[in-house]
């Protein structure tokens, strides 16, 4: 099974599951080698920012901007990809979404 279809096994009758993200991806910066690190903590989810602007894109708050992601942000979705994490769009700005859209390979 694909990892980025694992998240979705179902926890057997009478377990928790449990999803670890972060949300804009706090101390990350544009040290898109630091995801290897925190997909190995558990981390399957991250977004990439909040309301504002980050080094790896510009949040909903940036929408008139129209800005897309950064070359790091785009590093960090590949990244994502190849480890098999959720990359969260639900923060980012219209062109952000529309530039994530464009560069992913995986649902």
């Amino acid at each position: 099974m694909p990892r980025w279809r694992r998240h979705r096994r179902r926890p057997r009758r009478g377990k928790v599951a449990l999803v670890l993200a972060l949300e804009s991806a706090p101390g990350i910066d544009a040290s898109v080698e630091l995801f290897p690190t925190l997909f190995r903590l558990g981390v399957r989810m991250a977004s990439i920012a909040h309301w504002g602007r980050t080094p790896l894109a510009d949040g909903s708050r940036e929408d008139a901007t129209g800005s897309r992601l950064t070359a790091p942000g785009i590093e960090a979705l590949r990244e994502m990809e190849r480890l098999g994490m959720l990359f969260d769009i639900s923060h980012l700005g219209a062109s952000g979404v529309a530039h994530v859209l464009e560069l992913a390979t995986r649902p």
